[in-house]
């Protein structure tokens, strides 16, 4: 939370992200503290993501995983249904950059590992990409 400010993208925070934002939707009387920890994580990583011309996000320093930028994708959907907040712009981004660039042509899978850059570290998953086609479905 303390690193929120900065370029790193952080993209394993998407999960509790997630969490907090699919509580939020069904607790009315959710607390405001953990709302504005939500707020500031989706914040960082739409400022992030709009900020990234392939679209990804680091998981550790300089490696991507695209499923869990799957999953900062669907927070960040989460947390507009949530709060009634327009992030269509980022999420089309998103997308757009999914197509572009982190499926393997060959397979139509998701590569699992990814540069920043956009170059593959491995190969391409099933479980991956079913893990991040879950996640796609709240963004896309």
């Amino acid at each position: 939370m303390a690193d929120l400010d900065s370029a790193n993208g952080h993209a394993y925070l998407s999960y509790p992200a997630l969490a907090l934002g699919m509580a939020r939707l069904v607790d009315p009387g959710f607390p405001a503290e953990l709302a504005a920890r939500q707020d500031a994580i989706v914040a960082a990583f739409e400022r992030r993501l709009l900020a990234s011309p392939t679209g990804l996000l680091d998981t550790f320093p300089g490696e991507a995983y695209p499923t869990d930028v799957a999953a900062v994708a669907a927070a960040i959907a989460v947390h507009g249904r949530a709060t009634e907040t327009d992030h269509s712009a980022v999420l089309a981004h998103w997308a757009r950059q999914v197509r572009a660039v982190r499926l393997d042509a060959g397979t139509g899978l998701v590569v699992q590992r990814m540069g920043l850059d956009g170059r593959a570290h491995d190969a391409p998953r099933a479980s991956g990409t079913g893990f991040a086609a879950y996640f796609a479905g709240f963004a896309d």
